[in-house]
């Protein structure tokens, strides 16, 4: 997993179980985002979305950027499909997927 040591470890990046670099390109396996991407999940819902867990939605992003910045690193393409979401508990949850940056791995 050194190739990967960038992603810090929090609750708001998406993070590799697996990393495969010896094909053509890197491939990251991660952890099922069973809700989908933010776009998706709010199709989806039939009912509006509470204030609060936009507040927590918008708190998630935010700190995955913030931690993302201090690693030195800009996602550059933060959309509601690069946002994923998943249960934990009884609250949803996002955190910060479609961040690039394996090429210099990349032989």
């Amino acid at each position: 997993m050194q190739a990967c040591g960038f992603i810090s470890e929090n609750n708001h990046q998406l993070r590799p179980i697996a990393v495969c670099v010896s094909s053509e390109y890197p491939l990251l396996v991660t952890k099922v985002m069973e809700l989908g991407d933010l776009n998706r999940w709010a199709a989806n819902n039939r009912k509006p979305i509470n204030l609060n867990t936009i507040l927590e939605l918008i708190t998630d992003v935010t700190c995955g950027l913030i931690d993302l910045h201090k690693e030195g690193i800009i996602h550059r393409d933060i959309k509601p499909e690069n946002i994923l979401l998943h249960h934990d508990g009884e609250r949803v949850r996002a955190v910060i997927g479609g961040i690039v940056g394996l090429g210099a791995f990349h032989q």
